[in-house]
């Protein structure tokens, strides 16, 4: 039994229609999608016969053989195709919706989850779902870390990436855009990448670029720092493009403001790495600002890279005066507490002795409030950044008095340094002494020292 609504579809494509049908026909085409779906496809049937028959019988077809001689009323003809337009783009929107789920599904897998502590969640365009162990992660994806929770997210390379708590990380939709950090802190471990395509991660504020090393990234309100412990990682402000590098051992905020310098500091003090039980009594970096907590300021050339030593801010010593023995003299901040000398107090310093020859020395003078002062001279390590202890006690000699040793429990409140060239040799133009940190402390028991050059 055949169906009235194809009837009247194909009685109209004839040209032979009648006036009640016509209406009907035009009422169903207006209300009724899946009619129109139908007439579009007989519509499109008409056309591929029409080709057929033309291919058949050649080029020079006369116009009298077509298929589907036509007598309609323009009204309803132009009605009729505008529905059957719009149905088609239904049919068409369907295919392309139906194309995206399943290009969605096909995305390739770029890695997984090698650990999840608490829960996460995956968002894609289809919405969200729940993360666990070894579940794939696709181009596109955005992870959300929960609070009190933490994951890690594994490459086929070996590189990992663990995301702290209350994190959001989104993965690139293709190889060449970075990862983005949207909020949280996520440390990496990063296999060596291949050459001129270093794996780069963008925060709000900044992006980093990674070849291969360990690094923490981590956004601070409208601040974004980079912590490097292994390797060295380029960090670039958004605001300016103004760029650093950050080598193992140290780190780099890059704020929003591009009026606020990126600064580079160690992520270790020598305050952090004191003997168990240890006191500190003053400390000093030059990294900090002059206010710092417990010190006035260096007295000296305060440098910054390309002139400091890569990857670290300095205070420098250099020559004042040819002609002389020293290389120069950096003071030490005025202690705010003075430091009480004896055999269980330290001074400890990190310093770079950068040009000096084989028999140069440091020279230190410890100073007393009434100007009185004690000196020694430490033969340093050469080429490369090294750490020094010395043991404030009587192996210090009063400068105008070489007989008198500093006595324990006598109270300091500057220290100063020098580069010195051996007793009656003249320094030379060049040579610079480099400090940026040092610290005063008491320890109990014993501590190993570097033994002062008895001069």
């Amino acid at each position: 039994m055949s169906d009235p609504l194809d009837d009247a579809m194909i009685s109209y494509l004839v040209g032979d229609i009648e006036d009640a049908a016509l209406s009907e026909l035009d009422r169903r085409l207006r209300t009724d999608p899946a009619a129109a779906r139908r007439f579009a496809q007989l519509c499109d049937h008409e056309v591929v016969l029409a080709s057929m028959l033309r291919m058949r019988h050649g080029r020079q077809t006369p116009a009298h053989s077509r298929i589907i001689p036509r007598k309609v009323p323009r009204k309803l003809a132009a009605r009729a195709w505008t529905f059957a337009a719009a149905a088609v783009a239904l049919i068409t929107i369907g295919f392309i919706w139906t194309r995206m789920q399943s290009t969605q599904l096909e995305t390739p897998r770029v890695a997984e989850i090698a650990e999840l502590v608490g829960t996460a969640e995956v968002q894609r365009a289809v919405g969200k779902s729940t993360l666990a162990v070894k579940a794939s992660l696709r181009a596109g994806d955005r992870i959300l870390v929960a609070q009190s929770s933490r994951l890690t997210i594994s490459y086929a390379d070996g590189t990992k990436l663990a995301l702290d708590a209350d994190t959001t990380l989104e993965l690139p939709t293709r190889a060449d855009k970075p990862i983005e950090l949207r909020q949280g802190a996520v440390v990496a471990s990063v296999a060596h990448q291949p050459a001129g395509k270093p794996l780069r991660l963008h925060t709000p504020q900044a992006q980093a670029e990674i070849v291969g090393t360990q690094f923490r990234l981590a956004i601070h309100g409208a601040a974004t720092q980079l912590d490097v412990s292994e390797g060295q990682v380029r960090l670039t402000r958004e605001k300016d493009q103004s760029t650093v590098r950050v080598d193992a051992g140290f780190s780099a905020v890059a704020s929003a403001g591009a009026e606020v310098p990126m600064v580079l500091r160690r992520l270790q003090t020598l305050a952090d790495g004191l003997p168990s039980g240890a006191q500190i009594i003053f400390r000093a970096l030059a990294a900090e600002p002059a206010s710092g907590p417990g010190w006035i300021g260096w007295e000296g050339e305060v440098a910054t890279p390309p002139r400091a030593p890569a990857g670290t801010f300095a205070v420098g010593s250099h020559l004042p005066q040819p002609g002389t023995r020293f290389y120069g003299e950096i003071r030490s901040p005025i202690l705010l507490t003075e430091a009480p000398a004896g055999e269980h107090a330290y001074l400890r310093f990190r310093y770079l002795a950068n040009g000096l020859k084989p028999g140069d020395l440091i020279k230190f003078m410890l100073k007393k409030k009434d100007g009185t002062t004690f000196h020694g001279f430490l033969p340093p390590e050469l080429g490369s950044w090294a750490i020094a202890t010395v043991r404030l006690n009587g192996a210090f000699r009063n400068l105008d008095d070489h007989g008198q040793p500093l006595k324990s429990g006598e109270a300091l409140n500057q220290f100063v340094f020098l580069g010195a060239a051996p007793d009656g040799a003249v320094a030379v133009q060049g040579p610079r002494l480099w400090i940026d940190d040092a610290v005063v402390f008491s320890a109990p028991g014993d501590v190993q020292v570097n033994k002062l050059d008895a001069e």
